[in-house]
């Protein structure tokens, strides 16, 4: 494993964005995951009996209505490239791209980390959003990601980078963040070494973090723009999505995605087709609780309601 902390005096191309993320009820239950990966959090009650050892920023897209993961799959390698289409889960809020018979090896993007507004999150004492790039987790039970985490505790906003490969645990990583950052973050995948190096690089603090890790059975079918409710798991085995704060804006730019064969280029390139994934309420499906804006020029908007 190779890990990399270092400092820069030029910042990272990196433009304007908040964050986002999404409330929800219980879910599946995750995969099994390794001890020692990251240490746990102080054990804290939450909703459904969670005892929140470990907060889980990103998993695998939730479908919502239970839509069969292998009907996300379809659709994925069967849509003709530059289609967009819409879903609705009930964890991600963004856009994801996929080919048939195609493999992606790059995907960046750049945000900023916002003031996550505490007083103001869903009423309640602790809440979370979690915001990333990554390929995977659309279609198939893995995730290559890495990004931010923007959360309250009680009226105290707490920001901090993490790694993860889903479904191992997410790693926070020892680069210090703060609201108003300007971030990028990038996965990319080598062909000749068979790993994948997860960036995240603070332009604002001029620092950077790069770690190299394998993964013998992701299939890089599509890759993310996505803000995420963050889960636990409940004392019950049960997956539970945690409070949402309150970010009220998130903004993507210079998002980069590139194929494994060599083509690249934006989120709305005509080389891949594009679904558009709206974040809805677990507890009721009708609400709709954060959405992305049309794509303009490799960026867009995700909005969350706060209902």
């Amino acid at each position: 494993m190779t890990v990399k902390v270092i400092s820069r005096t030029a910042g990272a191309a990196a433009a304007t964005l908040a964050l986002v993320t999404v409330a929800g009820a219980a879910r599946p239950a995750l995969a099994g995951r390794p001890a020692g990966a990251a240490p746990p959090a102080p054990a804290r009650s939450g909703p459904e009996g969670a005892v929140t050892r470990q907060i889980y920023p990103g998993i695998p897209m939730v479908p919502a209505g239970a839509r069969p993961r292998q009907a996300l799959a379809g659709a994925a390698g069967q849509l003709t490239a530059g289609v967009q289409a819409t879903v609705r889960s009930t964890n991600w809020s963004g856009y994801a791209v996929s080919r048939r018979k195609t493999t992606f090896r790059f995907v960046q993007a750049a945000f900023l980390v916002p003031h996550v507004r505490c007083g103001a999150s869903a009423g309640s004492r602790r809440a979370y959003s979690s915001h990333w790039v990554g390929l995977d987790g659309f279609s198939d039970p893995t995730v290559e990601q890495d990004g931010i985490e923007a959360d309250c505790r009680e009226t105290r906003p707490r920001y901090y980078a993490w790694y993860e490969m889903y479904p191992k645990s997410e790693t926070p990583v020892s680069l210090k963040i703060k609201g108003g950052d300007s971030v990028s973050a990038a996965v990319t995948y080598s062909r000749s070494s068979r790993k994948f190096t997860l960036k995240i690089a603070d332009s604002t603090s001029g620092r950077h973090f790069s770690i190299a890790r394998r993964c013998g059975t992701c299939r890089r079918a599509t890759a993310e723009v996505i803000s995420e409710a963050p889960a636990t798991i409940s004392s019950r085995g049960r997956t539970v999505v945690l409070p949402l704060a309150d970010y009220r804006v998130a903004r993507f730019a210079n998002i980069a995605i590139a194929e494994s064969g060599g083509s690249g280029g934006g989120l709305s390139s005509g080389r891949w087709n594009i679904t558009k994934i709206l974040q809805v309420s677990a507890a009721n499906q009708a609400t709709l609780v954060a959405w992305p804006s049309p794509i303009r020029a490799d960026a867009f908007d995700n909005y969350w309601s706060g209902r």
